[in-house]
Order: structure tokens, then sequence, then C-alpha cells
């Protein structure tokens, strides 16, 4: 007997029609049908309802899993929602905590590490609080909030403007102390540099199109771009960038490899970018490939 699987069909269901058409040749002679037909007897409906559910149990497992994203390890806890056959009530309540937890599950794997960055200026710092976090959006909906959302707003912006000065001075310092080793040299509008590899060839100017590898990095060594790591360099006309990288290019001699550290006034100040926070030092080990490179069609923002 062929087993049909109700959930699996049930979205890709399809009809199909027969056209009559004259069939070709002669028709044969019908055979007489046996008037001898075996009495079928009848089942009770419950038990065909139940024998039904068993018939289609494989389908119903599949769908769970396949469409539902229900694991076996909880396959229980779905079939017993639906035994329990419940009312329009108790279905809205049960697909508001299924919201609920998809929330909980967003709050922790994306905006704790968002409030960690912007609070304490890293994703791994054990700073903001997801219970509390969760707690506050659950008073203030419910109306029970023990302050008011301008208060609140002033006291997260505070602990924000903290935080980016906190880093900013932390930035300062830094190239203060980079600026004082042996072998680390600043240009006269504040860029550092450090030369890795000594080039001979042309020096670019204002309107040079050049071609380089690069990587960027913070001060506590995260990489925010590279171009070895997409394994291809890029080409950008020199004063289409950051004005501490057109300093740093319009000093170095074709095939130079310079470490390049660039102030946040040079760089992105105080609006920084996605990857980049306000006040951000940035250091860039820049190898200078060609000072006179074809133009690019569209040029990659340092």
């Amino acid at each position: 007997m062929k087993k049909i699987s109700l959930f699996l069909l049930a979205s890709a269901l399809v009809c199909s029609a027969g056209y009559a058409q004259k069939p070709k040749g002669k028709i044969p002679d019908a055979k007489p049908l046996s008037l001898k037909m075996e009495r079928v007897e009848p089942v009770d409906g419950e038990t065909f309802s139940y024998a039904f559910g068993v018939a289609n149990a494989d389908g119903l497992r599949q769908y769970l899993q396949m469409q539902e994203g229900v694991d076996s390890a909880h396959m229980r806890y779905a079939l017993e929602a639906m035994c329990e056959n419940m009312s329009d009530e108790q279905a809205a309540i049960l697909k508001a905590r299924a919201a609920g937890a998809k929330l909980a599950k967003m709050n922790t794997e994306q905006v704790l590490p968002m409030m960690n960055v912007q609070a304490a200026g890293s994703k791994t710092a054990n700073y903001a609080d997801i219970k509390a976090f969760n707690r506050g959006l659950a008073d203030a909906i419910n109306g029970k909030a023990s302050m008011s959302s301008d208060s609140a707003a002033n006291l997260v912006q505070r602990q924000m403007d903290y935080q980016s000065d906190t880093y900013r001075v932390k930035n300062e310092q830094w190239l203060a102390d980079n600026a004082k080793q042996k072998d680390v040299k600043t240009l006269p509008g504040g860029v550092q540099y450090r030369i890795l590899t000594k080039g001979n060839g042309p020096v670019p100017t204002d309107t040079s199109t050049v071609e380089v590898n690069y990587e960027g990095k913070l001060i506590d060594g995260t990489v925010f771009d590279s171009s070895y790591e997409r394994g291809q360099s890029t080409t950008f006309p020199v004063n289409g960038v950051i004005k501490g990288w057109q300093e740093a290019l319009k000093a170095m001699p074709e095939g130079s490899i310079w470490e390049v550290f660039i102030p946040q006034a040079k760089g992105y100040g105080d609006k920084g970018t996605r990857s980049i926070p306000p006040y951000s030092t940035l250091i860039f080990k820049v190898e200078l490939l060609n000072a006179n490179a074809p133009k690019a069609a569209s040029p990659r923002r340092r």
C-alpha cells in the first residue's frame, strides 16, 4: 500500500487533469467484469483516525524538523502542545512566549556585545547585564519602570560619553608613547611611521593613483580591514582617502613597506565607522606597490 504523507505534500500538492483523446488503432473488446467482490468491513472513526495519524507520523516528524526547526530532543514538547488542542487564547500565549524566547536569544547574542562595546569599549567586557536589560525592557513596556524614558536616555548617554572620553585619552597616550620609540618617525602633520622596507621608487603626489596592499588595526590589535585577507591589492587616488593616508603616501617611495600610525584627527575623528570606534588611533601596514597606477573605477575608501 502506498503511504501518503500529508505534511510533506501540503505545500507542494500538484493537481493533474487528463483530457479525452481519441485512441489510435482498434479498441479491444472489453472483458466482462466479475460481479463477485469480497465484502470489506468498516472501521470505527476513532480507530481510523488513530491509524491515519500513525501512518503520517514520519511525515510530521520531517515537517517539524525541516519546516519548523524543532530538533529531536524537543520533539515531545511540540507534540504535547498539539495534543492539548489549545484554545485560540492558549495558542496566542504560546506564540507570544516563542517570540519572547527568540528575543532573549537575540539580546544575548547580538545586543549584549553591542552594549559592551558602546559602554565599556569591548564586546567581551564584563560590564552589561543582560538580565537587567531584559527587565528594563519589560518594565517599561508594562508601565512599571523605576525611571522615566528621558532619565534612562541621559544615564545611557553619560556612560557612553565616559567611555568615549576614556577611549580618546587612552588612544592619545598610546600615540604619545609610540612616538618615543627609536625607530618611529613623525611627519609634519602628526602622522607617525616606521620603515619596515625601504623603497627607492617615485613618490606619489596629490593627483597620483596608487596601488597598495595594507592591513588596518586598532591599538588593541583588532583588525578592521585587510587587502591581504582578501588576497588582492587595491587601487585608489591619493586625494580620495583619509588625511592620514594622504600624508603618509606622499612621503613613501614606491617599493616601501611602512607601519603608519594615524591620530584620530587624521582618521575618522569623533564619528568613527561601523567597525572603528570614535577617537581611534589607526595602525596600518602599508605596502606601496605602484606610485602611478592606472585609475580604479571605484576606489575603496580607507
